[in-house]
């Protein structure tokens, strides 16, 4: 469906919360339809990462690359700790493993985008930004 979206829009994408409202003529969605009479699952797209290329376009996959970014340095940090190369307060430890933990929702499964883990990843996001610690490698 992301690929459909994406061809059929020219990389504007279908538009906020609108995965599964505009039909897709994917096989897999008519597969989906075909079986249960209904389009099941088809809204919340499976995982984030779908969601935002679908319905953002390019901008989707924008914000995509911000949070890579972040959580690239939430990685490297974490792992820095776990060595003993540097000293982190334990609210910096829980900002990181907040933003960390939001890869799941992005690329493995997500329900939606506004859940306690997206909330709990802007709050890492914003304790970081206050602490200045969010951008040093």
């Amino acid at each position: 469906m992301l690929q459909e979206s994406l061809q059929r829009t020219h990389g504007w994408g279908i538009g906020f919360q609108q995965l599964g409202v505009v039909y897709t003529n994917v096989p897999a969605s008519i597969r989906i339809n075909a079986l249960l009479g209904r389009d099941a699952n088809l809204q919340d797209g499976g995982f984030i990462l779908s969601k935002l290329g679908s319905e953002l376009g390019l901008l989707g996959f924008g914000l995509v690359g911000v949070y890579l970014y972040f959580m690239g340095q939430s990685f490297m940090r974490l792992r820095l700790a776990i060595w003993r190369k540097t000293e982190m307060a334990d609210g910096e430890l829980f900002a990181h493993a907040c933003v960390l933990g939001y890869f799941v929702e992005m690329f493995i499964r997500g329900t939606n985008y506004f859940t306690g883990t997206f909330v709990l990843m802007l709050a890492g996001l914003v304790h970081l930004r206050r602490m200045g610690v969010s951008a040093r490698p």
